[in-house]
């Protein structure tokens, strides 16, 4: 059927790491014409993003070193490249939202910001307890402002997106050398195994909610606690069965 042939094309996208372009390219478009919310594996185009981004952010680095002898210099150089990437994304996500939505110049801005924290030098430079605390504090109500405040009405990646992408710069920043508020809650079991089981529970999450969808069943609350159940368990059996042995299978080796 359709279904099925879209579903093996874009999981040959999805294997070269290029899902987010596949999706850029025919979704709602002729005869791939589809609603989103039935794409299994449309949650992929991030990790397309990502891999596009760590392909060519070495070589990047590398150039960098070699030719920008001063951090700061590379700092600012790198710092230009954020805000060019995010200017882009506010200009585009009007007129051609799905390139500014899926495609790597408008999305490099918010995973270039940890380069901008590295080439400033802050990373060694350890802050006043109080001010370690007060940056994780503002990083955390960043976040969920964005949570509350940005919604299907808002245009991302534009300027909506930068107050989660600063709020977990500084997170990041004021965890690295001190165990703030923010490091003491994440740190406990519960969200400590909600992280180490998230990438599954990634994978996972969309191609149950699209399955849903086709099944064409109304989604309650009863439903919705069933999909984050659901989730949850085939994230943890995938992270003990596939995850974690293919993470160590070098070191017991």
């Amino acid at each position: 059927s359709i279904i099925i042939q879209l579903l093996s094309l874009s999981s040959i996208w999805a294997l070269l790491s290029a899902a987010n372009i596949y999706y850029f390219l025919y979704l709602d478009e002729g005869y791939f014409a589809a609603d989103s919310a039935e794409q299994p594996l449309l949650h992929l185009w991030s990790l397309g993003v990502e891999e596009q981004f760590y392909l060519i952010w070495p070589f990047y680095v590398f150039i960098l070193c070699r030719t920008l002898i001063r951090p700061s210099t590379r700092m600012w150089v790198t710092m230009g490249v954020v805000v060019s990437s995010l200017v882009l994304a506010q200009m585009l996500i009007t007129p051609y939202h799905s390139f500014a939505y899926y495609m790597l110049p408008t999305r490099s801005w918010e995973l270039a910001a940890g380069g901008v924290l590295v080439f400033s030098g802050l990373q060694n430079a350890k802050p006043p307890k109080w001010l370690g605390e007060l940056l994780a504090l503002v990083g955390l109500v960043s976040i969920l402002f964005s949570l509350v405040y940005v919604t299907e009405s808002h245009d991302v990646p534009g300027f909506a997106a930068v107050p989660v992408v600063l709020g977990t710069t500084l997170l990041i920043y004021a965890g690295l050398h001190q165990q703030t508020f923010i490091n003491r809650i994440v740190s406990t079991k519960a969200l400590v195994l909600v992280g180490l089981v998230s990438y599954s529970a990634y994978l996972w999450h969309w191609p149950i909610i699209a399955f849903l969808k086709y099944s064409s069943l109304e989604i309650t609350t009863t439903i919705g606690i069933s999909v984050i159940l659901a989730t949850f368990f085939f994230a943890i059996l995938s992270y003990q069965m596939v995850e974690r042995p293919l993470r160590y299978f070098k070191a017991s080796n």
